[in-house]
This record gives C-alpha cells, structure tokens and sequence, in this order.
C-alpha cells in the first residue's frame, strides 16, 4: 500500500530530492538501479518511485527506457548500474493494447497474433538482460484495455478479450519463470483492486501516454516497490502474537473462557477472521509464537478446547506466557527458535506494549495493529515483511519443523552424550545439483540465512545458475530424521581454482547445525573435487555480526590458514585429509535428479 501520509506532487519532488542530496535520508537503504522498460512513459513517475521505494527500504536510481523500446535499450550500456555492486534490477510494462491498438477497441480483433508477439518480445527482453546482469527481472500482468464499449457480458462469452487476457497471463507465467531471478508483478491485480474504471486519466493518457491517473501514482509505486523488495530482501520469518483483545476479544483472565469474543457473529467474527488470517501465514511457512501476559493455565484451556478457537496449541512453534515484559518473551522466542530478534514481526492490540517492544527491541518489525478489530485482517495483509516471491515445499514444513524440533531437544536432554544423541536421530541426508526444481529454495536460503553462512553472499537465482553452470557446481542438501523431514537445509557453492576446489559459499539452517552435516557437506565437496582431479580444498569465511558460529568451522575440521583473498579469510586442506568424510551416523544418498 502507499504510504499512509497522502503527499501532493510537489511533496513527492522534496521528498526525491531529499533523498538525492541528504546522507541522512538514504541511510540504512539499500542501492537499486531499477531499469524500467516500459510501452507508455513512465518518466513523470520518477518521484512516487523513489520516495514510496525508500518506504520498503529501497534507495532507488531509476532508469526510464525510451517510450515503447526494449531490446535497443538493453542493447546499449546507459541503463547499467554507475557503481560496482549495486543490485540491477528489470521491470518490463507492455500493455497489448499500447503496441496493438485494435485490440480492446474491437472485440477480440487480432488478439491471438497481438498476444503471441507480445510473448515473443518480453521472452526476447528478459533474454537480453539475463545475458548481460544477474539481477532480478519483474514483468508486468497484463489488465484487460478499458474502456470497451458494450462489454457487460464479456465474461459470458468464451472468446471474448477476458477470457483472452486469462489465457495470456497464464502463458506468461510459463514464459518469465523460464528465466532465473524473474518473476511475474501483479499489475492486473493492482488495477483490478484500484478500479479499473478509475485507473487511467483520459486527458493524461492523450496529453502523454501515461495509463496511470495522478491519483493512482502513489499506490502503483508502492506495489511496485513492495513487490520489488520481497524480490531483493529476505522476509520475516515469524510472526509474534498477543492473544487478549488480539486472538479473541476480552480479556480471559477476568472474563473466563465462556465470557471471551469468538465466533461467527459481531463482535467475535473480526477475531475469528484474523485467526484464520494467521493460519494462513503458517500454511506460507511463516512460523507462529504466542507472547502473552496472562495465567499459562487459562490460555493452555482456551486454545485447547474453546469450541470457536481455530488456532491449536499445535499451530505456535513457541509460546510465552507470563507478565514479564514482551520484549523479554520475545527475546525468548528468538533464541528457542535459533532466529535473531530482526526476523520476528509483532503484532499486540495494546500500544504501551507496542512502544516497549520498539523501546527495547527497534530491530523488531511491530505493527500498528488498527483499534478496531474489524481491520485487524487488512493490517496483516498489507505487511510487506513476508513477501516471497514464491513459497516452497520447505516453506509449507517449516512450521511442523519447529515442533519437530522441540522434540529433538528433548530427546537431547536425555542423551548420555553428544554422539549418542546424533546416533539416535537416525539421519539421511539426500544431495543433489542445482537445477530449476531446487532454484527457488536454494536461492532463498542464500538469501536469508545468516548464521550459519561462511560469506554471507546473496547470490540471486540467476548468479547461482551462472556458478553452476561454470563448475564445479553448486548443490544441495535435504535431511530427514526420526523426527520428520526437515526440507532442503543446506547449500554449497563450489568453484574450481588451478589446482583448488575453493568452497565459494557454505550454508546451512541453523536448526540442523552442529549435527555432523557441515562436515558431511565438505566430506561431498572433497569427493567432487577428487573427481576432477583436484588436489586440495579452499574454505572461505567472511566475518559478519551474525555468522560467528562458522567462524571456527574451517580450524576445526584441520584446515590450515592460506592467506586472504578479495576480503574472504582462508583456510586450506589437502583432500586426502582423515577428516574430510561422512560421520558415522549420518547416512547420505544421492538425489535421483
């Protein structure tokens, strides 16, 4: 959404130039040059961009193609990023109906030939920029023209432009995902949920080909930019809950399980519709916890047995209940969870709880919950912090994972030692080759793991293609245990340097580290480079803040120091190294791909 503070247009220029020329404005934001290709001008948009992107954490350098050009402006070099290392990212805007104009105007005339072609030219587009930046690529959906005349019964029809537009936005889809680190933007969605009717100004588009009435500008830039930074940056990984007034109206304590607002009717429903709101996030991977001032045995007896309640104690990885402070609970929470503090996300109805929270914990993302419960559903769907551009398998385990963990806990507790315990967990582990299956998620684990991460780069789908392809590979790892299956969790990135295979990225989910599974990943890399007739293997690590518990990694499994190279420390061993094998209990296969 916008931001919630309207800004004129002259508003939007201060707040763009304050950006351009302020240190202060920009800090904290991370550098994108947005190249944006589009088949209507799009330079008047300049401003809303850059100010509603500084919103979602982006500092935006934008880059407007000429009106209607594509594959010539790629052609060129003006539309590169000015400064090593800033991210370049592609946003295609091709409206059929701005290359063909028949098409809306008359019923379906052309559509077929018009809709094919434009295909081929974004297929073209996305082909020339993959091949010169590996940065990520948006294409817009493809909003059926308005206004048509004598078109109230458009959907009636089977060969109509709607069901036309369906087809071809389903088709476009297969053609950007084809492409690594490209996915499709939601425009249609956008104009659909603005109006249609209202989207385009008659008297802008004819004075200067802009679609997007003045009015409209501030919520396409900001979808723009959100959809742009669930693309860029890694999102929250849970979702923290008050229960009173939150999960269910009342307070439980004085007006008991019976007396508490829950159902189908006013007022219960607002709070029944945000459960079911939460479930939903948890069906995304995002994993739930309960921080609640209350009596632990009162909430254990309401979410286990109130008739209305859909959220079971099942469904909370986590859950804290005491009358400490929240931002103890949610430091808790956080070290339980082996997550930091910053990918926790708040939401409590009570605004003195909320200020303690951003008092002690200002790295934490708390929601202004709404004070009527009615918009608490709306609150949670316009965060932008758990965007994805795409939810995996793993994403869908993660919440049983954590309750799968704390049973490994458990089972830990009670083990005579450390290797005794790993013996018992019974653990497979299944290695595969990166491949268009697996980009997704490993891209994503790059992305946002930062514990156990040796460099912490965050290579995009389409680098991790690239590295791939040049050898000798990049790899993954899936482990199951006793417990269940725990999802693709690692990630290896090999590259191949005169006589060295040197470990380019090593990354593993903290809930499976220090099992013996990091050194079975650099047992399966060893055995790669063996195979290409390698002899020794190079570990980088990159210090960060957050990656300390890799720091030890590479000197404890008898790597000796070599020097540095390009900011990375590191260290070396020959591959013939006793302890470049398999631990005892961890069986591994190879994956059938």
């Amino acid at each position: 959404m916008a931001s919630e503070k309207a800004r004129s247009a002259a508003e939007y220029m201060k707040a763009a130039r304050a950006l351009r020329d302020d240190p202060a404005a920009r800090a904290g934001l991370r550098p994108v040059r947005l190249v944006l290709l589009s088949s209507f001008t799009t330079q008047l948009l300049d401003a809303v961009l850059k100010v509603e992107a500084a919103e979602h954490g982006l500092l935006l350098d934008v880059h407007h193609g000429g009106f209607g050009q594509f594959e010539q402006e790629l052609l060129g070099e003006v539309w590169r990023a000015k400064e090593e290392g800033v991210l370049e990212a592609l946003v295609v805007m091709l409206r059929v109906e701005d290359l063909y104009p028949d098409v809306g105007a008359r019923s379906g005339a052309g559509v077929g030939e018009a809709t094919a072609n434009v295909l081929d030219r974004i297929e073209a587009t996305l082909s020339l920029f993959r091949q010169r930046s590996k940065g990520p690529a948006l294409v817009a959906s493809f909003s059926v023209p308005w206004p048509r005349a004598a078109s109230l019964f458009d959907a009636n029809q089977p060969g109509s432009i709607v069901h036309a537009f369906e087809a071809l936005n389903r088709a476009l889809v297969d053609r950007v995902h084809a492409f690594p680190g490209a996915v499709v933007w939601d425009y249609a969605g956008l104009v659909a949920s603005a109006g249609r009717a209202r989207w385009t100004d008659p008297r802008m588009w004819a004075l200067a080909r802009n679609p997007i009435a003045p009015a409209n500008q501030p919520l396409f830039a900001s979808h723009l930019a959100r959809t742009l930074r669930g693309v860029v940056r890694p999102a929250s990984k849970c979702l923290v809950l008050d229960l009173d007034n939150t999960l269910w109206g009342g307070v439980i304590g004085d007006d008991g399980m019976a007396g508490i607002q829950l159902g189908e009717e006013h007022p219960g429903r607002a709070f029944k519709d945000l459960q079911r709101a939460v479930l939903g996030l948890r069906d995304r991977g995002i994993v739930l916890a309960v921080a609640s001032k209350n009596d632990p045995a009162v909430v254990e007896e309401a979410l286990a047995s109130h008739p209305e309640m859909l959220v079971r104690p099942k469904d909370f990885a986590v859950t804290k209940v005491s009358w400490g402070p929240k931002s103890v609970a949610l430091r808790e929470i956080a070290a339980e969870l082996e997550i930091g503090t910053d990918s926790l996300v708040f939401f409590d109805d009570n605004p003195v709880e909320r200020a303690e929270v951003r008092e002690s914990l200002p790295e934490v993302h708390v929601v202004e919950v709404p004070a009527d419960p009615a918009f608490y559903v709306q609150a949670l769907a316009e965060l932008a912090v758990f965007d994805v551009p795409t939810v995996t398998a793993e994403d869908r385990l993660r919440a049983e994972s954590y309750a799968q963990q704390a049973e490994r806990k458990k089972a830990e507790r009670g083990a005579g030692s450390l290797e005794d315990f790993l013996g018992s967990l019974g653990m497979e582990a299944e290695i595969g080759a990166f491949d268009a299956v697996t980009a997704g998620r490993v891209a994503q684990l790059v992305a946002k793991t930062n514990q156990f991460n040796t460099t912490t780069r965050r290579l995009t789908e389409a680098e991790l293609a690239q590295l791939h392809e040049a050898g000798p590979g990049v790899f993954w790892l899936r482990l199951a245990d006793r417990y269940g299956d725990l999802g693709l969790v690692g990630v290896m990135v090999l590259t191949a340097e005169g006589s060295d295979a040197v470990v380019h990225a090593l990354v593993l989910s903290c809930r499976v580290a220090n099992r013996g599974i990091e050194q079975t990943m650099l047992a399966f890399l060893a055995a790669r480079a063996r195979e290409r007739g390698l002899t020794g293997l190079v570990g980088e690590l990159v210090p960060t803040k957050k990656n300390a518990p890799v720091m030890d990694l590479y000197p404890r499994l008898g790597f000796a120091p070599a020097g540095e190279k390009d900011g990375a420390a590191r260290f070396r061993i020959a591959l013939e190294a006793p302890s470049l094998v398999v631990p005892p209990y961890v069986r591994v296969r190879a994956s059938e791909g």
